[in-house]
């Protein structure tokens, strides 16, 4: 599988934004592929931290348990699979700008099975699910609902 990038700009500070994002237990508030997720180490999100996210792709609930790689307050984070049905990769950037917050995401990985010979599909339908999701987040931020 390749990579994916999304962005966008949200009109709140840089510290609220990378606050909200980097708690893995709020990606269902505001991502639609996420189902549930929880933090499985103690402590505040860092260098480390581990946390199990239960989502669905293409009609099937996939349990994948994930680790903090990269860690940088307001700045990036990034998080590699660690056990599930497929190997992936994220990294999530955060720079502030003129009106408030821009945020990129750009994921990957390694599929297996059913999911390589899906991967055109799964690439194409899972940028337009996380455009989707960075718009949803957008629009909470700056309704001040998350």
């Amino acid at each position: 599988m390749g990579s994916i990038e999304v962005s966008t700009t949200i009109d709140r500070p840089v510290d609220e934004v990378f606050r909200l994002v980097s708690h893995i237990e709020n990606n269902p508030k505001w991502s639609s592929m996420v189902l549930e997720a929880r933090q499985t180490t103690p402590g505040p999100p860092g260098l480390g931290t581990k946390g199990t996210t239960t989502g669905k792709c293409l009609g099937m609930h996939l349990e994948t348990e994930l680790e903090i790689t990269e860690f940088e307050k307001d700045v990036r984070f990034a998080y590699r699979s660690i056990a599930g049905p497929v190997e992936r990769w994220g990294r999530v950037t955060f720079e502030l700008v003129d009106t408030g917050t821009r945020i990129g995401i750009e994921v990957g990985g390694d599929t297996k099975g059913f999911f390589k010979v899906a991967d055109p599909i799964v690439l194409r339908v899972a940028k337009r699910q996380l455009q989707a999701d960075l718009d949803t987040l957008k629009e909470m931020m700056e309704a001040r609902l998350l």
